[in-house]
C-alpha cells in the first residue's frame, strides 16, 4: 500500500473540490479558491482510479474538511501506482490555492542582470545578446535586485518548470559558481589549479 495515497488531506472552508466525468475514460477534478481555480485532467488509468474510489467528507471541531480515499476491489485493478500520485497532485493544488508557490533564483556572475519589462523577462547573462523569455499571464514575477528573481504561482509544476527554464540559460559552472541556481541550493565547487 502507498504511503503518501494513505495521508488524509485537510481542505480549508475557502477552497473547494468538484469531481466531474466528462466522458467514459475522462475526470476533471476543479480546484477554486482565494487565488485562483486548479484543473486536474485525469485520463486513462486515472479514470479506472476513480471509478473505484468514494470520497468521504468530514466536517472536525476545528472547521476544517478531511479529504479521505478509499478503495474496494483495488488488488484487481493495476491503479494501486497513481494512488499516491494523485494524493499529492490534489495536495499540491491545495496548497497551491491557499499558499501558492514561491521559487527564488540567485545570479551570480560579472555584468549578470534580469530585468522585468512587460510580459518578458530580459536576461543578461554573458552573451553577445540579451535573452528575453516570456512570462506566462499564471506567473508572476519580481525583480528584488538586479541579480535576485523571485517566481510566484499557483501551480507548483509551472512555477518549477518555468525556473528551470530560466536556470538552463546558464548552469552554475563548478569552479567559481557563476550562474542561476536556487536562493537554497548549495554547490560543491572544484578547486583550481595552483601555481607552483
Amino acid at each position: 500500500m502507498s504511503k503518501v495515497g494513505k495521508k488524509i488531506i485537510k481542505i480549508p472552508e475557502k477552497i473547494f473540490i468538484l469531481l466531474t466525468p466528462q466522458a467514459t475514460n475522462f475526470f476533471c477534478l476543479n480546484s477554486t479558491g482565494p487565488l485562483g481555480f486548479v484543473l486536474i485532467k485525469i485520463t486513462s488509468k486515472f479514470s479506472l482510479f476513480c471509478k473505484l474510489m468514494t470520497f468521504t467528507w468530514v466536517r472536525s471541531n476545528i472547521q476544517l474538511i478531511k479529504y479521505n480515499l478509499q478503495f474496494k476491489n483495488i488488488r484487481k485493478v493495476n491503479v494501486l501506482n497513481f494512488w499516491g500520485l494523485f494524493n499529492k497532485l490534489l495536495f499540491n493544488s491545495i496548497l497551491g490555492l491557499s499558499q501558492g508557490f514561491l521559487i527564488q533564483l540567485k545570479i551570480l556572475g560579472l555584468g549578470y542582470k534580469t530585468f522585468q519589462i512587460k510580459k518578458y523577462l530580459l536576461l543578461l547573462l554573458g552573451y553577445s545578446h540579451g535573452i528575453e523569455y516570456k512570462i506566462p499571464g499564471h506567473i508572476d514575477i519580481l525583480c528584488i535586485k538586479p541579480t535576485l528573481v523571485s517566481i510566484f504561482g499557483i501551480s507548483k509544476s509551472e512555477v518549477t518548470n518555468f525556473a528551470n527554464n530560466i536556470k538552463n540559460f546558464r548552469i552554475p559552472e563548478n569552479y567559481k559558481g557563476k550562474g542561476i541556481r536556487f536562493i537554497t541550493e548549495q554547490l560543491t565547487l572544484k578547486e583550481g589549479k595552483k601555481k607552483t
